[in-house]
């Protein structure tokens, strides 16, 4: 049955995977002395040929990050088009995290006076909706609200609890957390209604996400005016430290305190031996990444497409970080920031 149905896409994303850059790439990318280096050997590796061809010298990181977004939709788009129920409703979810960021990114540039321009090429194109362009030129915030409830899936996350009143600069991280746990809990709800395999193993998926989710807002809570009261409003219903290690997590006042409880669980040993909390993110990560890369290595399940979705992610981010430490010259800090996870099954 699975096969019948989704059998083609399936296919589609694994051969896309198999085409994401490799740790060898990687290793060749960051002997490039120059950005335009780095473009001619994508040229020779992969198909980024098809969206580099047209970008002329001087080459900008953002050139090289604008080509990889442009492959990453196209990819994400092909596989909507193909998709039949229930898959077209779980990418449908993928899309979702994204419409988050841009809403914020939406807010937190009007709040701050930025142009139209600046925050439209910030915003994901796999999580943009009809009217966000043009209620971003127009600046008005309580029109970006209105918009939100009658033009958004994220309606459902953000009536009742937030209101226009509520959209000003102190707020912007708060209401980002408040969507994105509705969202992690409605996404896990979802997909209780999948297949058993795909039900198991996004499960484990969303229950590291949710873990992220909680030690990222404690964390960024330090040396706030968010209460610890609040901070436990924000964490999801669910997750491998729900119910306990949440509790510990929201008493927390330093990362260290924040690592000791990490230490409690057997699959966040080495993240709790990080020394900070960019490290300990970092660890967050790779522990995710290589989650996915073992729902990958099995078949007949809509959580691949969850997978693939994250190694694109993790691929974007590793580019915007590698072009930027060339154009900078600062090849030195290339491992602070690339996360290299081979995909090649």
């Amino acid at each position: 049955m699975f096969n019948r149905k989704h059998g083609f896409s399936e296919a589609f994303v694994r051969g896309c995977h198999s085409k994401r850059l490799s740790k060898r790439d990687y290793e060749e990318l960051g002997r490039c002395d120059s950005l335009e280096d780095v473009k001619t050997y994508l040229e020779s590796i992969s198909d980024y040929s098809d969206y580099l061809r047209n970008v002329q010298p001087p080459v900008k990181p953002e050139d090289i990050v604008a080509c990889c977004k442009r492959r990453h939709v196209k990819e994400f788009n092909t596989c909507q088009h193909q998709a039949s129920p229930p898959l077209s409703t779980f990418l449908e979810y993928l899309t979702y995290g994204h419409m988050i960021d841009n809403l914020m990114l939406a807010l937190n540039g009007m709040l701050h006076g930025r142009s139209s321009e600046e925050i439209l090429d910030k915003c994901s194109p796999i999580g943009l909706f009809d009217s966000l362009p043009s209620v971003v030129i127009s600046g008005n915030v309580q029109e970006l609200y209105r918009l939100v409830l009658v033009d958004t899936p994220l309606a459902k996350y953000l009536s009742g609890a937030v209101s226009a009143a509520d959209l000003d600069e102190l707020n912007v991280e708060l209401i980002r957390n408040v969507l994105y746990k509705e969202y992690l809990q409605d996404f896990m709800k979802f997909c209780s209604t999948l297949d058993l395999r795909t039900n198991e193993l996004m499960k484990n998926l969303l229950d590291l996400e949710a873990d992220r989710h909680a030690i990222r807002i404690t964390v960024n809570s330090f040396g706030t005016e968010l209460s610890k009261s609040v901070r436990t409003t924000l964490y999801t219903n669910f997750g491998t430290m729900h119910p306990d290690g949440f509790v510990r997590l929201a008493t927390c006042e330093t990362v260290d305190e924040v690592k000791q409880v990490l230490v409690t669980y057997p699959g966040f040993h080495e993240v709790a031996a990080k020394d900070d909390a960019h490290d300990v993110d970092r660890g967050l990560r790779i522990l995710e990444l290589e989650s996915c890369q073992r729902v990958l290595a099995e078949q007949f399940n809509l959580a691949a497409f969850y997978a693939f979705s994250k190694f694109q992610e993790n691929e974007l981010s590793n580019l915007m970080w590698l072009t930027e430490c060339i154009a900078q010259r600062q090849k030195s800090s290339l491992g602070e920031g690339l996360i290299c996870i081979d995909t090649h099954l």
